[in-house]
């Protein structure tokens, strides 16, 4: 069993992209989270949770449980694998086939619910049977990974000149860790949440069916703290789509359609020298509407004008 995961996880690069949008040339940066062990921003999380558990709580030969939406799972399940331990996926059925797959290839069993609540009342079932549960959604190292890899990284590799930091909440624990360092290290820099326009549950407290997989999972994290948060920018599914077909056609960047609604937000929301997250790649999207090209006014409008990698 090991658990030195140096270079797998974290350091990741940034990639700063120069875009146009009626005649107003700005400049934002993009943490490419894709680097990490199975391709995502939740490796970071999964790794800190599960090796701080395995010295207080977690018991030798005990299963791991956790409800998902994809990433969380299969960053669990991998690192399961490396500490020996047997992960349970739960996840609602109308995830994409990509991330059931993938998670049946890290070995996890994955159990299927009809949406987010059921798939948490069967957490509770699991976790009364003996299995450890990360609580992804109200764990404080989940913001605390954050706050003390993401956001460091990203004073460095920006040299702290941070207009916003702009982050799709699912869990929360991304936008509230970076934002918590920012309010030390940058405090100029506004915080942005962003939210899917079909599920405005940050801004008006509704939950709705989105493609925004990740995002707005039918109830406010525990983690979101409304009182640091400037503003919420709510993007709407082709929006999001669009961008990271653009993205990928324009510069070779395959990113997630959760990575286009943070470029579609950052414009949306005018601030020069943004901050962002490319959370994942494009490859646990090619059964959805990702694989369709479609067009938008908004996106068609934005001119992606160069970019460069920042270490």
């Amino acid at each position: 069993m090991t658990t030195n995961f140096r270079g797998l996880i974290g350091d990741t690069p940034l990639i700063e992209i120069d875009y146009q949008l009626d005649g107003a040339k700005k400049k934002a940066f993009f943490k490419a989270e894709w680097y990490n062990l199975t391709g995502s921003i939740k490796d970071r999380v999964a790794k800190r949770v599960l090796l701080r558990a395995m010295k207080k709580m977690l018991k030798s030969g005990q299963p791991v449980v956790e409800v998902t939406s994809g990433n969380m799972g299969i960053s669990l399940s991998a690192i399961c694998n490396l500490l020996q331990r047997k992960m349970v996926a739960i996840m609602p059925k109308y995830m994409s086939q990509e991330r059931k797959a993938l998670l049946k290839s890290f070995g996890a069993t994955v159990v299927e619910s009809e949406n987010f609540q059921h798939a948490f009342n069967l957490l509770e079932d699991c976790v009364k049977e003996g299995m450890f549960c990360p609580r992804q959604f109200e764990n404080v190292e989940n913001k605390l990974c954050h706050k003390e890899t993401t956001a460091k990284e990203i004073v460095r590799q920006t040299k702290g000149e941070i207009g916003c930091f702009v982050a799709g909440v699912g869990t929360a624990g991304t936008l509230m860790g970076v934002g918590e360092c920012l309010l030390e290290k940058a405090p100029k820099a506004q915080l942005v949440a962003v939210e899917p326009s079909n599920s405005p549950l940050f801004s008006k407290g509704v939950s709705g069916k989105h493609q925004l997989q990740g995002l707005a999972d039918e109830k406010i994290p525990l983690l979101y703290d409304k009182s640091i948060v400037n503003k919420v920018v709510s993007v709407n599914d082709q929006d999001a789509i669009a961008m990271s077909q653009k993205l990928a056609k324009t510069f070779g960047l395959g990113v997630g359609i959760s990575s286009g609604a943070n470029f579609v937000a950052v414009v949306k929301n005018g601030v020069d020298n943004a901050v962002s997250i490319f959370a994942d790649d494009n490859k646990k999207y090619l059964t959805t509407s990702l694989a369709t090209p479609i067009e938008t006014p908004l996106v068609d409008k934005i001119q992606l004008l160069n970019f460069k990698v920042i270490k």
